[in-house]
């Protein structure tokens, strides 16, 4: 196998869907983006700071090189005689198998094409699904994705976790008060005080193993609540774009949450705080929106320590996303689907 000429080719499309779809996110957004994936392409760690001196110029090729890209079509990966379909995850891991290599492909917001190629450092297997931890990615998109799912297989992706971590890090540092941060690093031993970073990396590398066993818990949540939801895929892509897929992206994210298989019921089950801090604390905007009892009862977990308050929201979530994703299928399956659909997720606002 040409390790050279895979990467080359995975690159390509990375570049593809990064030219495609770099103008979907925000100002603010792409330039977190832009400054995470130079910060990969130059292997620097993550509490090296990056200049502008540093930094402007590979942007400007960046860009220049997207604006070139603009019309370009997504290629075949070839490994020796053989060309595969940039989707076809299985055929290319089969093909890769032995190499400690792992190629990872999918859809994101937007339905974004996502890329990496990356080392694989653990298999797990299990009866209803198979779970790839993804180790140093040499090549992916520009896109943030720490854990995704193709079909019954799982792949969480160890530095893009790390990244979150950091990030999380230092918006503790420039808070006089971070809540649920603070009590999510205070059970790591980690402070806002901690110098040198270099020796925090350390601490940080601890709290990922245990972040990526919470999502892969998030994901065999999603693979469980899949069942008997036809139609789903198709409906956010029908969406694609608009505020009805986030809502929606957002619902089936809540669900498997508060699942029995997801990460709130092992959370509870372990009465891991630091856990559960770090899971309030990655909770998106429109996640908060949605179910705002959760974000109140984290805040009153902070004062009280009273497991049963997460419990209780948890079962309360479960009960009712698990109503209102099978109202949103029914909808759609039904005549008028999509009109149904934005009518079912008014109340959301």
């Amino acid at each position: 196998m040409d390790f050279a000429s895979l990467k080359d080719q995975v690159k390509y499309n990375c570049n593809v869907s990064d030219s495609k779809f770099w103008g979907y996110f925000s100002i603010c957004g792409l330039l977190l983006r832009m400054r995470e994936l130079y910060r990969s392409e130059s292997s620097l760690e993550f509490y090296d700071d990056i200049s502008m001196d540093q930094i402007s110029p590979w942007i400007e090729k960046r860009d220049a090189l997207w604006k070139e890209m603009e019309g370009s079509e997504l290629r075949n990966i070839d490994i020796g005689r053989a060309s595969y379909g940039p989707f076809d995850v299985d055929s290319i891991n089969d093909r890769l198998s032995g190499s400690g290599l792992i190629y990872g492909a999918g859809f994101g917001r937007h339905m974004k094409p996502n890329f990496f190629l990356a080392d694989l450092e653990t298999t797990i297997e299990e009866d209803a699904y198979v779970v790839y931890i993804v180790g140093h990615e040499h090549v992916r998109d520009i896109d943030t994705v720490p854990a995704m799912v193709q079909g019954r297989d799982i792949f969480v992706r160890k530095n893009r976790i790390k990244g979150l971590i950091w990030e999380r890090f230092y918006e503790m540092r420039s808070k006089k008060y971070a809540g649920v941060l603070d009590l999510a690093f205070s059970n790591y031993s980690i402070t806002r005080e901690d110098k040198p970073l270099s020796e925090l990396d350390g601490k940080i590398e601890v709290v990922v193993n245990d972040i990526t066993d919470m999502l892969i818990a998030h994901e065999v949540g999603e693979i469980m609540e899949d069942e008997g939801a036809e139609g789903w895929l198709e409906m956010l892509a029908t969406f694609n774009g608009t505020k009805e897929e986030y809502i929606l992206r957002a619902i089936k994210d809540v669900l498997a949450d508060c699942s029995g298989n997801g990460p709130l019921a092992g959370i509870i089950k372990m009465q891991d705080e630091g856990r559960l801090g770090f899971y309030a604390a990655f909770l998106t905007g429109l996640y908060k929106a949605i179910f705002p009892d959760a974000i109140s009862a984290f805040q009153e977990f902070i004062e009280s320590r009273d497991w049963q308050k997460i419990e209780d929201v948890r079962l309360r979530g479960y009960e009712k996303f698990s109503a209102c994703r099978d109202e949103v299928l029914n909808a759609w399956n039904g005549p008028e689907g999509e009109i149904k659909v934005k009518k079912v997720l008014e109340q959301f606002g």
